[in-house]
């Protein structure tokens, strides 16, 4: 059984198949891409990348790439590996709201590569999606 409780229901526009959410047409918010960076924090030998050896990789890369700020959240990954046993891993999420140009892509892509080699060839996830915020 399902319960949903405080939320509503609202008929789209008609004609109108995939409605905009209030929060991006809001005027007085700003349009601005949200990225989140996936970091596991386990080596390929099986070995974890430390919280000290983490706040260093953010020390010295994370922050020189975005000084404007940043948020880390810690997480569980889950997934599959070749065998196809499911492994669980400790992970950083890094969540930056940024301008989305080419120029903060390939800082995102750098910052991805020297995770590789400071901790090992790596599965770096990056996602972004468009987003409004206020201040």
């Amino acid at each position: 059984m399902l319960c949903a409780i405080g939320c509503e229901s609202t008929p789209a526009a008609s004609g109108s198949h995939n409605p905009t959410p209030a929060a991006l047409t809001d005027p007085n918010a700003h349009a601005i891409v949200r990225t989140e960076l996936f970091f596991g924090l386990q080596r390929d030998d099986g070995s974890p990348v430390s919280e000290e050896e983490w706040n260093q990789f953010v020390n010295d890369a994370v922050n020189v790439y975005f000084p404007t700020g940043f948020t880390v959240i810690d997480g569980q990954g889950r997934y599959r590996n070749a065998d196809r046993k499911a492994v669980e891993e400790r992970s950083k999420v890094v969540i930056i709201f940024n301008d989305g140009t080419w120029d903060t892509l390939q800082k995102f892509d750098q910052l991805r590569r020297l995770y590789c080699q400071r901790f090992g060839p790596r599965s770096i996830i990056r996602a972004s999606t468009a987003a409004s915020v206020t201040f």
